[in-house]
């Protein structure tokens, strides 16, 4: 079922209830640390953490790294980027060990191909893609800091001067639109979804193509991995997704949410979802969490046990009841049994490290 949700087999961190740590992948645990992190960076199919002693170290492959030693450090990540910021130098993990990306940097994010930060120097907004710096624009000295945002694979930015905004994808910049005093924009993964106030019109951009959605402006919108939700001018709910528009729900939700290539949202205490174009009811109640990875959602039901969701068809994780915790990794589930082992759910079945 796993096989065509998610992003394959990941590194899957766990911590023993004695406070070992280390790693799941491929039916295997790994104990990389005695002591528990600082803290912990899943990254798809590797893995980043700070250690007790305030070490920044990865795994990948195999391969324990040393990336950092001592220094604070501020860490992101996103399925398999890696970057930190130890006082104002900005370094991206590389296949041949760590590379410094600035000197000067400002604020930075990470996403799935894309480190994003501003150059605080040479005043410029600069990206990072498949291997290549690239400058996008220049920021005056009397201008505030830059204000990006980014989704999976693409980049908006609100040029000022210009009163325009710009995207960034695939390694090209180009005018998402102009004669704007602000960007109302989402970016996702290969859609961008934005408001076009030159003329009033609610457009998404899809792998290139520009696409009119609506002649008023939305309540709100949001994007995901090629899917966007948004609530209309008159509060209804619809999802444009693979050249079409969906009417979801008349009235507002509840709440909605777009996460991935999913949407959910909560209509009369019912969690519901969009599947093959129709609307389809996951539960008659609201998990008290979830989490989701591609096309696959993993919730807690009523008495704490795990269930998955993908496209209409269910599993039982576990019947295990009083789950406080858990995690998805890709196509794995990791969580601590209420005996203290930690157990992790990966192609049918349970693994467990005492």
């Amino acid at each position: 079922m796993l096989a065509q949700a998610c992003f394959g087999q990941v590194a899957v961190p766990y911590t023993t209830a004695s406070g070992q740590f280390g790693v799941f992948r491929n039916g295997r645990f790994e104990e990389l640390e005695q002591r528990k992190p600082q803290a912990v960076f899943p990254n798809g199919p590797k893995l980043a953490y700070i250690t007790e002693q305030g070490e920044l170290r990865g795994w990948d492959d195999g391969q324990l790294l040393n990336y950092q030693r001592g220094e604070p450090v501020d860490v992101k990540t996103s399925r398999g980027m890696l970057a930190w910021k130890q006082g104002e130098r900005l370094l991206f993990a590389g296949v041949a060990g760590p590379k410094t990306l600035c000197h000067d940097a400002g604020e930075f994010t990470v996403q799935d191909s894309l480190v994003v930060y501003h150059n605080e120097v040479e005043r410029t907004l600069c990206v990072y893609w498949r291997g290549q710096v690239m400058p996008l624009a220049d920021v005056l000295m009397a201008s505030e800091a830059p204000q990006w945002q980014a989704g999976s694979n693409t980049l908006t930015f609100y040029n000022r001067d210009a009163r325009q905004v710009i995207l960034f994808y695939r390694g090209d910049t180009r005018i998402l639109c102009e004669n704007v005093d602000y960007g109302r924009v989402s970016p996702g993964g290969d859609v961008v979804a934005y408001m076009d106030d030159s003329d009033d019109t609610f457009r998404v951009f899809d792998h290139g193509e520009r696409i009119d959605l609506e002649p008023f402006a939305p309540i709100d919108f949001r994007a995901g991995l090629g899917i966007v939700g948004y609530t209309s001018s008159t509060a209804a709910l619809r999802c444009y997704v693979d050249h079409k528009v969906y009417s979801l729900a008349e009235f507002m939700p509840t709440a909605y949410y777009v996460q991935d290539s999913v949407i959910t949202w909560v209509e009369e205490s019912q969690w519901k979802t969009l599947n093959a174009g129709a609307v389809e009811t996951i539960e008659r109640f609201v998990p008290e969490s979830w989490q989701v990875n591609g096309a696959t959602i993993v919730y807690q039901d009523l008495n704490r046990e795990l269930r998955m969701y993908h496209r209409g068809k269910r599993m039982v994780i576990t019947k295990e009841a009083g789950i406080r915790d858990f995690a998805l990794h890709g196509d794995a589930v990791v969580w601590q049994s209420n005996s203290g082992t930690v157990k992790v759910w990966w192609k049918g079945k349970v693994y467990e490290r005492y």
